[in-house]
């Protein structure tokens, strides 16, 4: 959730602010439910808020007349965060010992708090150089050499708050209720029955607990905002929007700007649908006509920030992004805001602000008051893009609304990011990983109170068979207009294909290229070969002149070519991350996988990632991948989807190349199997390829292992290499995943120590899960990797060891002394 500087004014007692009686209806539920939830906010918000050492190696200055002063500190080595840099503050405490005799966890829980020698935040970090760009808070006091501290913004901490702390013991008292509702499948009638809204959706606005579920494209924002412009004609609503970023948040703020404007709605002249806090975009407001529901902001201080936001992506110098977010921190910092005297005041009937913003509001005085009472400000909350937010930031907004919960999202898209989550217990683990969204699968058959849309306008045909095919179960529709849309694709694309798989293999001959590698700070992955790529295919000018997207689930990745990008003068393409890009959209989409065979997502979220790329495009879209990458199971559905193909160079002009099966092949067959190929039998490859068509059939010893009953006792399997140990794994982890087969957040790991293991023990398990259907009546569906992960140890002591103020890299490969030592601390906590 984007983050926003919270220095409004007092909150505003002169008027009486809005209040409704909360009345949602939800059933009790276990306390239980409260207290995993809590331990699970907690763990998050420690690990998320731990402090990060580094050492000063030297300071410079960059200083320009009209734009200020950035400190640099250099560390001397690349550097990377756990968490984002964004809001972090850097500083140095008077008693910090450079000798590290004291722990950072004992830093930072000190009963005493500690002088500052110097501080400042954190504007721009260089990751490859280790460079720190610092604006101080006082400019007297300058960095000096010797270790300091870096502190994350803790977004969390409302959060932790609502959960943990005593100042909201009273609220709590339903909170239970509350979550079990985010769990799905709870939608009690609304206390008070009033039939408006779109015709169409009448019925569903009969729930207090209610999901418009829309896959991509089909109008989720424009349904939102038709819907609450419709149900404005009940005069005793008053309404709350929120979304994950200020992007998102206006972008269903003109939506229901323009809704409402269409239906010469009063309400939009009078001031009284407000888009609040300053991460809005003027600029968007002021091209569609809707720069009134900025009041409350100063409009010339968004204008600079617009132009400011405008250029940071132009700039390929540290010191030059450095310099304009210190004057975009600078204008928010100086600007008036009434946004929390907008939050409560009844003559606004809709307010849209960050999930953030929102949620910082529970904290204050008036509302946190209200919340005692059994009241809320608002009676209806719309929570946009719901499958990024996790259940128990759901149930804490949900205290915003005294009648109606409104989810909007969907389930197959990217679903909450939390850190910590993987090395949780399951039944806390839910309330992170998992979204108010997150039980949703079956489109075709859901409760009136979910409803589905099915057709969409953003894609063209042939992209949208792909998306629906691969994630939707062809579920999705193209619209007859959409269908008809007049297309601007450069003709090197609408001439050839519209979905294409660049099949990196045939672009090189060096295999290495085509692999990834570290990024800075040994930390994300980047591909050596994706810029040559690029620069054959934006040879056409054609290309160059389309408004794109370069998306990879890496940040490494994405950084390097957005500087690519911005050294080639190409203002109409944007590089990012696909958790950047979710809710945005761009006529050509390049999708690069990098490291798709790398496991650092589960299987179900691996295609999501995937759903999201894919689904940007509105013309076309290009897949560069390996053929390894692309046999992963989550990426495989789309070989046969997709037109696999490479850029030749004839003539000074570049053409597409299909990759035939035959010739190049997708997958080249064995030399014995062409025709007229004599090989002498007995040879190895003939060997091999007779051996991949084999079944392997278990020893007696291993058929007596696999078929003891697991019992929840520790079992030891022990064997020379070859004798089958695996194999026992597999088939027990295929027989328990039958055995809960139906089980509610069955969550089950898999876990080993050789990392080229993976791709045999994903076939092995398959395998085993296979041959427990066999002789069935009905074939048995896939396995259910969405519920299992194959988990190195290194990766399960990465996640596990910050908690213990402790870091894999100090292990390197020595996994029994970091959990020895990681027990150790344990014990003496």
């Amino acid at each position: 959730m984007d983050r926003e500087e919270d220095n409004d004014e007092p909150t505003i007692a002169e008027f009486q602010p809005a209040r409704f009686h909360a009345e949602l209806g939800l059933p009790s539920a276990d306390d239980q439910l409260l207290k995993d939830a809590a331990t699970s906010v907690r763990q998050e918000f420690r690990d998320c808020s731990k402090w990060k050492r580094l050492r000063c190696r030297k300071v410079s200055i960059f200083a320009e007349r009209d734009r200020g002063t950035v400190y640099v500190v250099h560390v001397g080595s690349s550097v990377e965060f756990d968490w984002t840099w964004e809001g972090a503050v850097a500083f140095r405490p008077k008693s910090l010992d450079d000798n590290a005799l004291f722990s950072d966890f004992s830093y930072e829980n000190a009963a005493y708090e500690d002088e500052i020698v110097w501080q400042g935040e954190v504007l721009e970090v260089d990751e490859r150089n280790g460079c720190l760009f610092i604006s101080l808070d006082n400019p007297e006091a300058m960095p000096t050499t010797g270790s300091f501290f870096v502190r994350p913004f803790e977004f969390l901490s409302v959060l932790d708050a609502v959960f943990n702390e005593s100042e909201f013991e009273a609220v709590r008292q339903d909170l239970p209720h509350r979550l079990a509702a985010a769990e799905g499948g709870i939608h009690p009638s609304v206390a008070k029955p009033n039939r408006v809204g779109l015709p169409h959706m009448q019925d569903w606005w009969q729930h207090s607990w209610n999901v418009l579920w829309g896959p991509p494209g089909t109008g989720k924002t424009w349904t939102t905002g038709q819907q609450i412009a419709a149900v404005l004609d009940d005069p005793t609503e008053r309404i709350l929007v929120v979304s994950t970023t200020n992007r998102a948040t206006d972008a269903v703020a003109l939506s229901i700007g323009n809704a409402a404007r269409s239906r010469s709605s009063v309400e939009l002249d009078e001031g009284k649908l407000l888009r609040i806090g300053k991460g809005a975009s003027l600029q968007s407001f002021s091209s569609t006509g809707l720069e009134s529901m900025l009041r409350g902001t100063e409009s010339e201080v968004l204008h600079k920030i617009d132009d400011l936001a405008g250029q940071l992506r132009l700039f390929d110098t540290w010191e030059e992004k450095a310099l304009t977010r210190k004057q975009i921190g600078e204008l928010r910092a100086g600007s008036g805001d009434q946004s929390k005297r907008i939050f409560v005041d009844p003559d606004v009937r809709v307010v849209i602000a960050t999930a953030f913003k929102a949620m910082s509001y529970l904290k204050d005085n008036l509302v946190t008051k209200m919340l005692e009472n059994g009241d809320a400000p608002f009676t209806t909350i719309f929570i946009d893009e719901a499958g990024l937010m996790s259940r128990t930031a759901i149930a804490a907004l949900s205290y915003l609304a005294a009648r109606r919960v409104v989810l909007v999202g969907d389930s197959k898209q990217l679903a909450p990011i939390s850190r910590i989550s993987r090395i949780l217990p399951t039944r806390q683990q839910t309330w992170l990983a998992s979204s108010g969204l997150s039980h949703l699968d079956d489109l075709e058959h859901t409760p009136k109170a979910v409803h589905v849309l099915s057709e969409q306008r953003r894609m063209h045909p042939d992209v949208c068979k792909v998306v629906s095919d691969f994630q939707y179960g062809g579920f999705l529709k193209t619209a007859v207009e959409t269908q008809q849309r007049e297309s601007h694709l450069p003709s090197l694309l609408k001439d050839f294909s519209r979905a294409i798989w660049y099949v990196l293999d045939e672009e090189s001959g060096d295999l290495a290229s085509i692999r990834a590698e570290r990024g800075p700070g040994n930390k994300s992955w980047v591909r050596s070969i994706t810029p040559s790529v690029l620069e054959k295919l934006f040879s056409d000018a054609g290309v160059r002149q389309s408004k794109g997207l370069f998306i990879s689930p890496y940040k490494a990745q994405a950084q390097s070519i957005a500087k690519l990008f911005a050294g080639w003068g190409l203002t109409d393409w944007e590089a990012s991350t696909v958790h950047s890009q979710q809710g945005s959209e761009a006529d050509v989409v390049i999708f690069d996988t990098v490291n798709a065979g790398s496991y650092n997502w589960p299987y179900e979220e691996w295609k999501r990632l995937v759903n999201v790329a894919l689904s940007r495009a509105r013309e076309a879209v290009i897949v560069l991948a390996s053929r390894s990458e692309m046999d992963e199971p989550y990426l495989k559905p789309l070989i046969r989807r997709l037109t696999p193909s490479i850029l030749v160079e004839e003539d000074n002009r570049v053409r597409w190349e299909r990759i035939e099966q035959q010739g190049k092949g997708i997958r080249r067959r064995p030399r014995s199997d062409k025709p007229g190929t004599e090989t002498g039998k007995g040879g190895m490859g003939e060997q091999i390829a007779q051996r991949k068509d084999m079944k392997p059939v278990l020893s007696q010893e291993q058929q007596r292992l696999t078929n003891l009953n697991l019992d929840g006792k520790p079992r030891l399997v022990r064997g020379v290499a070859g004798s089958g140990k695996s194999i026992v794994l597999c088939n027990w982890l295929a027989k328990t995943v039958k055995r809960l087969e139906g089980g509610k957040n069955v969550r089950i790991w898999a876990v080993y120590a050789n990392r080229s293991l993976h791709k045999l023990l994903r076939e092995s398990v398959e395998s085993a899960w296979n041959s427990l259907s066999e002789g069935e009546l009905f074939e048995k569906p896939s396995f259910p990797w969405e519920q299992v992960s194959l988990l190195h140890v290194k990766d399960v002591l990465a996640g596990m060891l910050p908690s213990a103020s402790l870091k894999m890299d100090d292990f390197e490969f020595d996994y029994d002394r970091a959990a020895e030592e990681f027990l150790n601390r344990q014990d003496a906590a």
